[in-house]
């Protein structure tokens, strides 16, 4: 694949079939919106040892590994460091990790699988992060209270790691020297642009796509940008993904006269907010906006949360799913409120 900012088209390869020639589109308005390329080919190790939840394949994995081989040892659950370009600390803070919403989420239920399955418990699973704070994001005021509740629980905590180095059969080795012992390792990795996005004038050092905090790209007024491929999007969110979605959209609207620029021309005002599964019919919400200088800062946790979070799951992964109805947007704002 490949763009042409220049001359206004996209070059690609329908994948239906093998053995289909390159095609190519002409433009006038261009969305990068293809994600970004996660680097697990990145660690060394990970395909013979390495376990994650990114997607069904390693979902599927795990769910035949745990009992099947899992012998009951010890866990290691965490990310590789993010490498992320340095031409947008203007818009958006610095993160060591992409999103690191999902070891969290991946922790806290395996300590409870693992309680149930006579396994042990949380004292088994050990989370690791390469910055200083896991899951820094979502701000000292909900990630300290969230670290002091899963240490009463057990579960044991390493920051600093650096990156991942490699993982062995015997645990993870990370960039600092150190090592975690574990049986099962749960990592995720780096998120990377794709590599038809490097070194393209629209592209920043690291190959993501830059914009304004209005999704549209400052050098050509026809790209846009949203979602992991988006430069500004920091952390690798969700929410962070409609965000830009919504903006590209108002931007277009406003290119072909059909909205005003006072509600068109106003950059989106980033907000953490993630919902996780616990284990135990539990979950957490995290609200918060204080790493991009908010004051906003909510950690909830028990049976509603989990409801949430179960309305999410249904909302995009169940039959007819589609982008959440009224419903569950009304239990997020009960939950915000």
């Amino acid at each position: 694949m490949s763009l042409d900012p220049e001359g206004q088209t996209v070059e690609f390869v329908p994948n239906e079939r093998p053995g289909s020639p390159v095609e190519t589109l002409y433009y006038d308005y261009v969305v990068v919106a293809v994600g970004a390329h996660l680097g697990y080919d990145q660690i060394e190790g990970f395909a013979e040892y390495g376990h994650s939840l990114s997607d069904t394949y390693y979902g599927e994995n795990l769910r035949r590994y745990l009992p099947e081989d899992y012998q009951g040892g010890p866990v290691g659950v965490g990310s590789a460091r993010f490498h992320q370009g340095t031409m947008s600390r203007n818009l958006v803070p610095t993160a060591e990790s992409a999103c690191e919403g999902p070891p969290v989420e991946v922790m806290l239920p395996l300590g409870y699988w693992l309680e149930t399955h006579g396994g042990g418990g949380p004292e088994k699973v050990t989370v690791f992060t390469p910055g200083e704070t896991m899951a820094e994001d979502a701000g000292l005021a909900v990630v300290k209270p969230l670290l002091d509740i899963a240490g009463s629980l057990g579960y044991h905590y390493v920051n600093h790691t650096e990156d991942i180095k490699a993982i062995t059969q015997d645990g993870v080795e990370f960039a600092n020297g150190t090592s975690v012992e574990a049986e099962l390792k749960m990592v995720f990795p780096d998120w990377q642009a794709h590599s038809f996005l490097h070194d393209l004038p629209i592209s920043d050092d690291r190959g993501f796509i830059l914009t304004n905090m209005m999704a549209r790209n400052p050098r050509y007024s026809n790209v846009f940008a949203c979602g992991d491929a988006a430069a500004v999007t920091v952390p690798k969110l969700g929410i962070l993904a409609h965000m830009g979605a919504e903006a590209v959209g108002r931007q277009i609207a406003l290119d072909v006269g059909r909205m005003s620029p006072e509600k068109t021309n106003v950059n989106m005002a980033f907000v953490l907010n993630c919902i996780g599964d616990m284990g135990g019919n539990k979950g957490c919400a995290m609200n918060s906006d204080t790493w991009y200088g908010g004051k906003k800062s909510s950690l909830k946790m028990g049976h509603i949360p989990f409801l949430m979070k179960m309305q999410y799951r249904k909302c995009f992964f169940g039959p007819r799913a589609k982008y959440p109805t009224g419903g569950f947007l009304r239990l997020v704002c009960l939950l915000k409120n």
